[in-house]
């Protein structure tokens, strides 16, 4: 199965290369296609005018307030509830993407790179089948009227 990016889970594991799966999915898998595509996205810039580079975040990168890459190896989860953990792990990979992409547009600009762009945004609530994971979080009924609420409030895919 490939992702483009893992949603809050309850299950606590750790990838192949042992770092925690959330992390390893959301940020360090898309920082290494980055560092990858780096080169071909520079010369498409000079040779086409610019190329662009967007990073999808989440709110939930507001529930954790510092980088500790130390915990990103833990054999176990870090954080005492598991919905807590679950929500914590997941603002913890939205926080580096919003870092990296704030670093790699500093050192970009730093070098004179200025037909590369390098944005993030949260693409705001939007109850897609990857909301059905807060009811594995809080269960049945609380995950339900989560995403029962974004049905409301949030925007939709084709917003």
């Amino acid at each position: 199965m490939r992702y483009s990016g893992l949603s809050p889970t309850p299950e606590y594991t750790l990838s192949a290369q042992g770092i925690e799966k959330i992390f390893a999915i959301n940020h360090v898998g898309h920082f290494v296609l980055t560092a990858l595509l780096l080169p071909l996205l520079q010369w498409t810039a000079n040779e086409y005018g610019t190329s662009r580079i967007i990073v999808t975040t989440s709110s939930l990168h507001l529930m954790c307030r510092e980088l500790d890459l130390s915990l990103l190896t833990s054999p176990t989860r870090t954080k005492q509830l598991v919905a807590f953990d679950s929500c914590w792990r997941y603002g913890r990979s939205k926080l580096a993407n919003i870092l990296f992409t704030r670093e790699l547009a500093r050192r970009l600009g730093k070098r004179g790179v200025n037909n590369v762009y390098i944005n993030c945004f949260h693409p705001g609530n939007i109850p897609t089948e990857a909301m059905n994971t807060w009811r594995s979080i809080f269960g049945s009924v609380a995950g339900s009227f989560l995403k029962g609420f974004f049905q409301l409030v949030g925007q939709t895919a084709g917003e």
